[in-house]
């Protein structure tokens, strides 16, 4: 069985599309931006690998977090990401194992 993990997120449209997700010692970002010229969100996650984040970085703007990132991991289908029911409180921990995480 799959674990799942707690995340925050900001943005929301039929799955959150802004994430932070802690796992072990790791920090993460998932980001699925809406792309203007197509009016629509991205159909992947951009995961990124970022520094430890405190309270003060989580306040505000979250748009600005992509430029902390140490490095880009790579793209998973958001479609490939399981949530709880209501999609805001768990993930499946197996997205960030697709990196070694």
């Amino acid at each position: 069985m799959s674990q799942m993990i707690k995340f925050a997120y900001r943005e929301f449209y039929d799955v959150p599309r802004l994430i932070v997700v802690r796992r072990g010692a790791g920090t993460y970002l998932l980001d699925s931006p809406f792309d203007d010229a197509k009016d629509e969100y991205d159909t992947e996650y951009a995961v990124y690998l970022m520094p430890e984040l405190n309270d003060s970085d989580l306040k505000g703007d979250w748009k600005r977090l992509k430029a902390k990132a140490l490095r880009l991991l790579g793209k998973v289908p958001v479609s490939s990401i399981g949530f709880d029911k209501t999609r805001r409180k768990e993930m499946d921990a197996d997205v960030l194992a697709r990196f070694g995480v």
